[in-house]
């Protein structure tokens, strides 16, 4: 079952950004989305899905705070279909929006103190 969530991690980290080729590989597999889900989540603790998410949050965050893309094409850039998606998805996570999570990232590097690392 290891080895079942390792693949499935490995596929994940490849394809997060494009939700249709996610739920290709993961189909790819060869077992019930929910066997997968539970194997997965026996192994990280989350599910494929969570781990999907995660990695598109953390990009989101590297891409706000280095550079200066424009948050639509960082949304678009980690897998989201619409601006609205991203700012609800990333509000829901760090209670910020992406805008205010760049301002206070770039007062980080004036001041050294950031809440949302």
């Amino acid at each position: 079952m290891k080895q079942i969530a390792e693949d499935v991690k490995c596929k994940i980290e490849k394809v997060y950004r494009e939700q249709a080729d996610l739920c290709k590989k993961l189909n790819e597999v060869g077992i019930t989305g929910r066997r997968l889900a539970d194997i997965f989540k026996d192994e990280y603790g989350m599910t494929p899905k969570a781990y999907a998410d995660h990695l598109r949050l953390a990009e989101a965050k590297r891409l706000l705070k280095d550079t200066d893309k424009k948050v639509i094409d960082i949304a678009y850039s980690v897998g989201f279909g619409s601006l609205s998606a991203f700012y609800s998805f990333f509000k829901k996570e760090e209670k910020i929006t992406p805008s205010e999570y760049r301002r206070e990232s770039k007062n980080k590097k004036k001041t050294g103190d950031f809440r949302h690392e």
